[in-house]
Order: C-alpha cells, then structure tokens, then sequence
C-alpha cells in the first residue's frame, strides 16, 4: 500500500510535499479502513492534497489527511464521542490540543499526552484519573475505533480533524452542539 502510495505523490505532487511519515499514515488508514483497497488509499490522498491546496499549505499535514479520511469515509459520529464518559472526553480533548499544537505530528508520545490531560482536567475543575486508568481510557477508545495506538504506546486520532474535535467537545461540555 505505501509503494502504491509513493508511486502516485512521485507522479503527482511537488517533491518533499508529502513526508514518508504522511505516506505511512496513508498506508495505515487505508490498510484498516479501507481494507488494502488501493483505490481508497489514492482518493485520499487526493482528497488530502485538494485540502492541502485549499489551505495553500506547501506541505500534506496529518490534519489534512484526518480530515481527508473524514470526507471520503466518515466512520465518526456524534454520538459516538457524545455518549462516552465524561473521563474518556477528557481524554479525547486532551489529544485534539496536542496534535493540534503540533500540526506535523501523526502520533503524540503518551507523557504528553498526559501532561495535556492534567491542564485539561484542571480547566474544567476535575481530578484527573491515575496512569493504569488512563491507559484503560485508552485502550477502550481504541477498542471503539476512535483513536490508534501503536506499539510504542503513541497515540493517533485517524479520522477526525484535531481542531474540529476540540471544538465539539468544548461545545459540548459548554451546553452548545457543533458535529464532529
């Protein structure tokens, strides 16, 4: 999947456009989502380089493939984020605003991670859960396909645009509704 992938930036995008790391994260979605359907793997990378060039941005970031994967194969609902605990939003908050602060960013290392989840629990005034918690929060997210976490215990968000899922659950949690 990721030469298939390789072969169609070489041919289509301006060199250094599209990173290894993006073409692996390509490779990942369309492996899992799209079932090594080489064809799902192509459009998104087309749909990511339309948003790249939408958002006149020189380089395929994970945001515009998270949202490219949200366009051609919308898995995440509302609800689906709605109706978790108030814990595993926290969570989820918490990594929406680290990959949204480091925009080039595929995965977050869990320590920041958890150093993001300690600011966003205080913010909303609740004690944060221990680290064997955490990681049970975690792991129960993956279970649900809302986020991937690889060998090295880093976390990714596949198909949700960090700042889209930040403000929905801001919205959220502030009684107003927006849709993931």
């Amino acid at each position: 999947m990721k030469d298939i992938i390789a072969d169609r930036v070489d041919e289509a995008f301006v060199e250094d456009a599209v990173s290894e790391e993006i073409t692996d994260f390509m490779a990942r979605n369309a492996a899992t989502y799209g079932h090594g359907d080489a064809r799902y793997a192509i459009s998104l990378l087309y749909v990511a380089g339309m948003i790249a060039d939408r958002e006149e941005s020189r380089f395929v970031l994970p945001e515009h493939v998270r949202e490219a994967q949200g366009r051609t194969d919308p898995r995440l609902r509302d609800e689906d984020i709605a109706l978790r605990p108030d814990e595993e939003k926290y969570v989820l908050l918490s990594l929406a605003r680290c990959l949204k602060k480091k925009k080039e960013a595929v995965f977050i290392p869990l320590t920041q991670l958890e150093t993001m989840y300690r600011i966003v629990c205080e913010e909303y005034e609740t004690k944060p859960v221990g680290r064997v918690l955490l990681h049970a929060l975690l792991k129960n997210l993956q279970i649900l396909g809302i986020v991937n976490i690889d060998e090295r215990f880093r976390i990714e968000l596949p198909y949700v645009k960090a700042e889209v899922l930040e403000k929905f659950l801001v919205d959220l949690q502030s009684g107003s509704r927006q849709h993931v």
